[in-house]
């Protein structure tokens, strides 16, 4: 004999249902008016994403309203089919799961789910006598974290990613560089004329340009983001500019948070900016909009770059997990204590001296060239019909990655100390500094012109009447961001 269900059990459960389909929806309202109210908190909300990025904006915001300290949750079945077993007394994570349901169209009648028809309907929809339409809607269910199961520990990182150490950002980087070229696009890095300009991506040119001035410590995040405008087929949409960089600030956090990488603050500060652009563009766009309906068009572009972000992740882990293979053997067959050179960013200096300074493809360049020496060796060597196209040299950094820096130090037997401001990649590297400076003592002593003053780094040992300014005018020991950006924001260009 069957169970059956009385009316008012019916009704409990019906509106035990609904009840917690508004908990769930208070849940929800809770963490966006967090964040519409201190827009700092997007940040947290989209790290915390990167987690569940499978999982739609609103169920995420669910999990963490319910447990902030959630890694990796799955069903009650879920586990068990993983020999793993919830903890007896803990409570599932509320979360919203799509079903699909039959709705029934009796003739002169209400519409009506298929589960609270009447014997009679079903029977007629049955026999097709009252058409039906499926449809998805969603109820709620329930998750469990791991935290609340006996899953053995030491098998956690099978499941969810511990992240990388800060030596192996070099080699996400490098990862990242390689999923774009799967792609058709090409990273480079390149001179952006300004420090404040970090990068960009042409969708014409299928290429992402990294400011070769962008600090090691910047290049990881300014690279994430411009893959954000990549992934998010920026310049093919016909979208606002403030949504375009809300987008590409969205896949940024969540990519790097993927990978356990600390954000900047620089970008939790553009995230929050770009936000509140975004924010009053639709504003203005919509003089009348409820808070509620903002609310969802933000909701729906962070949800809509968990979508995009979903679709490549697999792809993108495999390029980076080959990256730390690769790392990992190099290490092993050079010895266990051995540096790799993808640890970290590093670079080689070398010089090229070109025939024609200005436009060096309509003359002979001379690459590879290890010393100020042989660089001005080579120089003097250009013959004199050539020297009416002003031969210059320049100071070539090249990263582990082959990406290149150009530094040009002379046009013709000229070297300006006030250019020097622009190549901070070249003149705050150790490396780069004492080429620089060493190259300065023979140019000089080859009879080239110096002039004007570099605040960068320390040229003590050569007099005012060399440089033919006071001592006290190029000897400055720190140079801070505030400098830099002033000497981004007067940049002269450069053909």
């Amino acid at each position: 004999m069957g169970y059956t269900v009385s009316e008012e059990k019916r009704k409990e459960w019906k509106q035990k249902a609904v009840d917690n389909q508004n908990k769930a929806r208070e849940l929800i309202k809770e963490i966006s008016d967090g964040y519409t109210k201190d827009p700092d908190q997007l940040a947290e909300l989209l790290e915390f994403a990167s987690r569940f990025y499978k999982y739609s904006i609103n169920n995420t915001e669910l999990i963490k309203a319910q447990n902030p300290g959630a890694l990796f949750v799955q069903s009650f079945d879920a586990w068990k089919h993983m020999d793993a077993h919830v903890k007896k007394g803990e409570h599932g994570l509320k979360i919203w799961v799509p079903v699909k349901v039959t709705l029934l169209f009796p003739t002169g009648e209400k519409p009506v789910l298929l589960s609270e028809a009447t014997e009679t309907q079903k029977l007629d929809y049955e026999s097709g006598i009252i058409p039906g339409k499926q449809s998805l809607r969603y109820k709620i269910g329930s998750v469990f974290d791991i935290s609340q199961t006996d899953y053995p520990v030491e098998k956690l990182p099978e499941l969810y990613s511990m992240g990388y150490s800060s030596e192996q950002h070099m080699l996400i980087s490098k990862g990242l560089i390689k999923f774009c070229e799967s792609h058709g696009v090409k990273v480079s890095e390149e001179d952006l004329e300004s420090v404040s300009l970090r990068g960009y991506y042409s969708a014409d040119a299928r290429k992402i340009a990294i400011n070769n001035l962008v600090e090691d410590s910047q290049y990881l995040s300014t690279l994430s983001h411009e893959i954000g405008h990549m992934l998010q087929e920026h310049g093919t949409r016909d979208i606002s500019s403030a949504q375009k960089e809300f987008e590409a600030d969205c896949i940024s956090v969540v990519l790097q948070s993927y990978f356990g990488v600390e954000l900047t603050e620089l970008r939790k500060k553009h995230l929050s900016e770009h936000y509140k652009v975004f924010v009053k563009e639709v504003n203005k766009a919509n003089p009348d909009i409820s808070n509620d309906e903002r609310i969802k068009l933000v909701d729906g572009v962070m949800d809509d770059s968990l979508k995009v972000f979903r679709q490549f992740a697999d792809e993108i882990k495999t390029f980076v997990d080959d990256e730390i293979k690769h790392d990992k053997e190099n290490k092993e067959q050079l010895g266990s204590d051995s540096i790799s050179v993808y640890s970290d960013f590093s670079y080689d200096f070398s010089f090229t001296v070109n025939e024609c300074s200005e436009f060096p493809s309509m003359g002979v360049s001379y690459t590879g060239i290890k010393t100020p020496a042989e660089a001005l060796k080579v120089f003097s060597d250009i013959p004199e019909y050539k020297k009416s196209l002003v031969p210059g040299i320049e100071l070539v950094r090249t990263d582990n990655l082959g990406n290149e820096a150009v530094m040009p130090l002379t046009i013709g037997k000229n070297i300006d100390l006030d250019d020097f401001h622009y190549y901070l990649a070249h003149t705050t590297d150790k490396e780069g500094s004492k080429l620089i400076k060493s190259f300065c003592f023979e140019a000089f002593d080859k009879g080239f012109d110096i002039k004007g003053s570099c605040t960068l780094y320390q040229l003590d040992k050569l007099s005012e009447e060399q440089f033919k300014v006071p001592m006290a005018q190029i000897y400055t020991p720190t140079f801070n961001r505030q400098d830099k950006a002033i000497i981004g924001a007067n940049r002269r260009h450069r053909g």
